[in-house]
């Protein structure tokens, strides 16, 4: 359930990024990167719960709050401007008062476990919206996302992976497991730390496994 919903989700993005980068007009990512979050971060974090027992549910429980009201917050600063933008293509600019143009293209890597993560025929894309800067490498089966505060030392507030196998990777801030920290210099941000992982053939499995993610924005 997991793998599918990231794996639509991305789909999605993708094609709606290419469509937009060939009109010319600003790609709006937040909804679809606080959609792929939550399908790879909650759904890992409630499935850690139910293994921890009483005091790790309860732990895990606020994690996932924390992490819903962040998304849904973000979804929420982003739902005026995209509704001016859907509505009329001449109002972009005043309906990305709070989303700022995205930028198409760049370059990643990716690791979990010291282990390469390949997206094939990537797009990239870079996006600032509402306090927080949304980094993409989507494909239609796979993806990676990460959500940073947009302060010069960015704090991480998600993170998803999934290779074209469906195995994932997911961190979200306020976790009871795992850990993340970012760096950035100039259009390129390092994010590194623990995240939890699940395997398609065994998804009652939790274990953190070390990540890093680099990317440069184009």
């Amino acid at each position: 359930m997991v793998e599918l919903a990231f794996s639509n989700t991305e789909a999605s993005w993708h094609s709606n990024a290419q469509l937009n980068a060939k009109k010319g007009t600003p790609v709006k990512i937040t909804k679809s990167l606080v959609s792929l979050l939550a399908a790879v971060s909650l759904t890992t974090l409630a499935a850690c719960s139910q293994s921890e027992g009483d005091n790790g549910e309860k732990s895990a429980d606020a994690t996932t709050e924390v992490a819903a009201n962040e998304a849904e917050k973000t979804e929420d600063s982003s739902t005026d401007s995209d509704a001016n933008a859907e509505s009329n293509d001449s109002e972009d600019e005043s309906a990305n008062a709070d989303a700022k143009t995205a930028s198409i293209g760049g370059s990643y890597e990716a690791t979990v476990d010291g282990q390469a993560i390949v997206v094939e025929d990537e797009t990239i894309v870079c996006q600032e919206a509402a306090g927080t800067m949304n980094l993409a490498v989507g494909s239609g089966t796979a993806g990676i996302s990460a959500m940073l505060s947009t302060d010069d030392n960015p704090t991480v507030k998600g993170v998803g992976m999934m290779d074209a196998d469906g195995n994932t990777l997911a961190y979200a801030e306020g976790s009871p497991m795992g850990s993340a920290t970012a760096t950035k210099e100039g259009d390129s941000y390092t994010v590194s730390g623990e995240g939890i992982v699940t395997d398609p053939q065994n998804p009652t499995s939790m274990e953190t496994k070390p990540f890093e993610l680099k990317i440069t924005c184009g």
